[in-house]
């Protein structure tokens, strides 16, 4: 039967946790025996040692990063002292609250949110760029409009002597082709630069989410692995602080962690 015991210090997970952001709602390790509490980066963590016989261990970490008021960041590492592989199952890896499992945020979740978010922002870009366009197909054109009055006398061939007033107004439309021009270059420029931007924070999102996401991953003797995976927090209870068990299964064993989100 594999034994955990406490982990030793100088167990740190600085790459992982980051600059977190003071957010209204706190996630932090509860302090249990066989777990190590420690900080990294202003974020809760704990650490558990597998003991694999003669000195033979796997070290698993988790640091619990609060994201928003709905969902935290769980950033983990494995770190394989043993003769053999071990594998680590992204599915393996859950939360829960009195035994009602909470909503995970893996990998391929990941990839589909920033994939609706990119859908969205450039629908978003496309209806701004036509509005843009309109616009500036429009600025060549001005209107001038004015009122006219004054009067009048007179004999009339039938009336005779007559005097009065008279008052009205005008409209005309004139076009400036230099003016619709310029305002399209400027148009066309505004949106371009729209458009690149839209490109960019999407190679960086994506990119952002290969580099930092956990996915499944054998980690051979002497290697390690670091990666984040998400779960969404339970709704505010006005009570204080909620208990949640993290869990993760890695080599045979599982290890429970266990959280208190704070209101």
């Amino acid at each position: 039967m594999n034994m955990v015991r406490a982990c030793c210090g100088g167990l740190i997970l600085i790459v992982l946790a980051g600059c977190a952001t003071p957010m209204p709602r706190t996630v932090s390790v509860v302090p249990t025996e066989g777990i190590e509490t420690f900080f990294s980066g202003g974020n809760s963590c704990g650490a558990v040692h597998l003991d694999r016989g003669e000195e033979a261990i796997v070290r698993v970490a988790i640091c619990a990063q609060p994201v928003d008021t709905k969902r935290a960041r769980l950033n983990v590492g494995v770190w394989n002292d043993s003769p053999h592989p071990v594998t680590l199952i992204d599915t393996g890896i859950t939360a829960s609250m009195a035994d009602r499992p909470l909503r995970m945020i893996r990998y391929a979740e990941l990839v589909a949110e920033e994939k609706n978010r990119q859908m969205w922002a450039a629908i978003g870009a496309g209806l701004a760029a036509g509005a843009s366009a309109y616009n500036a197909s429009q600025a060549g054109y001005s209107t001038t409009s004015g009122t006219v009055s004054g009067s009048y006398s007179g004999y009339g061939a039938r009336s005779g002597y007559e005097r009065g007033t008279l008052s009205g107004s005008y409209s005309e439309r004139t076009y400036d082709a230099g003016a619709a021009s310029r305002a399209q270059a400027h148009s066309n420029a505004q949106n371009l630069q729209m458009f690149d931007r839209l490109r960019a924070d999407a190679a960086n999102n994506s990119a952002t989410i290969e580099d930092i996401a956990l996915r499944s991953e054998t980690v051979e003797p002497g290697g390690n692995i670091f990666g984040a995976l998400f779960f969404e927090l339970p709704p505010k209870s006005g009570d204080g602080g909620q208990a949640v068990q993290v869990k993760v299964a890695v080599d045979g064993s599982t290890i429970a962690v266990p959280l208190v989100v704070g209101d």
